[in-house]
């Protein structure tokens, strides 16, 4: 599935730049607009000046250079009649331009060889003077994008400015989430503590609010859950332990009767039962899943060769009642970790504890031990009947059973077991067997 997640700083700079375009796209169109009639004026005037010079103008060098030189700037014509006669004109004449003629007093447009020029014609009152001014459009057009390109090269410079200003800014702004991100990161169920920053920016602050209250509540159901457990494992215990010594005066005392025995054995599983289950209990509200961090767990470096062989040596005695063989492969390398040996040998035991209880009769396990630059693999396969797949996705859920085996179980070993891992930093898989029982992964960090 797609993810449509973004970044924040991402969001806050393309937000920013987006308006910054759109406002300078304005006001680029609002200066095209003032230049366009700004340069509309100037050259008006110009032209005007021209025409309102030759009128009075006794046509000295000096002028006519003068004329010359605007004449060339702003790529203007001109001609000067008297009663019909030229009189001057500029060095870029047109004469074909000049046939148009009838041209009114005043300014006016026209078209000439496909291109619109810009034109003034003017006559002086008490002489026979006659002046007629042109400039094509091109050059006014000209003119106005020469001012908007530098002014448009100047806009995308500020503009690639402005994207590194706002984006280093929003970095160093948004540098209070990354902490608190960090500081979010860091809490453990051990490590409970509301937040604080002084210097915490004001819209964040409800958001570490909400995130202090629901760190509050973590805090309270953790606590709560292991005080039930544990009360309850304790309260349980004392009433069982005693059940099981009246047991045993019940069974000494009617051991002539022979009636009773099956059902006294029946009733000492029972209690070897909720025995176990209170200990297993009592184990998991000991274990913490960052408890690896504190110095209340001793680790030491083991050898997990020896370990696995006295695990092995523990669960025989079962696995021979079942004539199920034990297969180990690869079990001469040297492996060590450091961990817990104690917890580690309780992990392990519930994995072979659990390949025998499903495994049939004259089966076998199979157990491969390797290891990588990084990591120490141990695997137990087993010959069971298998689990599907949404089984296998819930193995190690807290009292999960698998349904319609007959086996007895608390559902407490492979949760117990998983704990014991994420306590050591490793991971524990699941997957179906190459011989359609269930093989377990267990990954340890040398």
């Amino acid at each position: 599935m797609k993810s449509n997640r973004s970044s924040l700083q991402s969001q806050l700079v393309k937000t920013t730049m987006w308006s910054s375009v759109v406002v300078g796209l304005l006001a680029l169109s609002l200066l095209t607009i003032f230049s366009v009639y700004h340069n509309m004026s100037v050259q008006d005037e110009i032209m005007d000046e021209i025409s309102d010079t030759l009128l009075v103008s006794d046509l000295s060098q000096h002028s006519m250079k003068q004329f010359d030189e605007l004449s060339d700037e702003f790529d203007i014509q001109y001609e000067l009649l008297s009663s019909g006669q030229l009189l001057t004109h500029s060095h870029t004449y047109q004469h074909e331009l000049f046939e148009q003629g009838n041209l009114s007093k005043g300014f006016s447009y026209f078209w000439f060889e496909g291109q619109l020029w810009r034109s003034l014609a003017a006559r002086q009152v008490d002489s026979q003077l006659h002046v007629e001014v042109f400039q094509p459009m091109s050059t006014r057009i000209e003119e106005v994008f020469k001012a908007l390109a530098g002014y448009s090269a100047l806009m995308v410079l500020f503009w690639l400015l402005q994207w590194a200003i706002v984006r280093w800014c929003t970095k160093q702004q948004l540098a209070a989430l990354n902490l608190l991100s960090k500081r979010i990161a860091q809490k453990t169920a051990s490590n409970l503590e509301p937040i604080q920053d002084p210097d915490v920016i004001t819209e964040i602050q409800p958001v570490i609010d909400a995130i202090n209250q629901l760190l509050a509540r973590l805090q309270r159901a953790l606590v709560a859950e292991q005080r039930f457990t544990a009360d309850a494992s304790h309260e349980l215990r004392s009433p069982l332990s005693a059940i099981k010594m009246r047991l045993q005066v019940l069974q000494r005392k009617y051991q002539h009767v022979p009636e009773l025995h099956q059902d006294f054995e029946r009733i000492q599983e029972d209690v070897s039962k909720s025995t176990k289950i209170l200990e297993n209990l009592l184990l998991l509200a000991r274990l913490e899943p960052n408890e690896a961090e504190q110095p209340e767990l001793p680790k030491t470096i083991i050898d997990l060769n020896y370990l696995l062989a006295r695990v092995i040596e523990t669960v025989n005695v079962d696995a021979q009642a079942k004539q199920i063989l034990i297969e180990t492969s690869t079990l001469s390398i040297e492996t060590k970790t450091f961990a817990n040996e104690e917890l580690l040998f309780i992990a392990f035991r519930n994995l072979f504890d659990n390949a025998i209880r499903y495994s049939p009769a004259l089966g076998f396990i199979h157990v491969e031990i390797s290891q990588d630059e990084q990591h120490i693999k141990i695997s137990v396969e087993d010959t069971g009947n298998g689990v599907d797949d949404e089984v296998l996705q819930r193995l190690g859920q807290r009292f999960f059973r698998v349904l319609g085996t007959q086996q007895q179980g608390s559902g407490l070993g492979i949760s117990i077991t998983r704990k014991i891992i994420e306590l050591h930093n490793g991971e524990l898989h699941f997957m179906h067997a190459e011989q359609g029982g269930l093989k377990v992964e267990v990954n340890l960090p040398l």
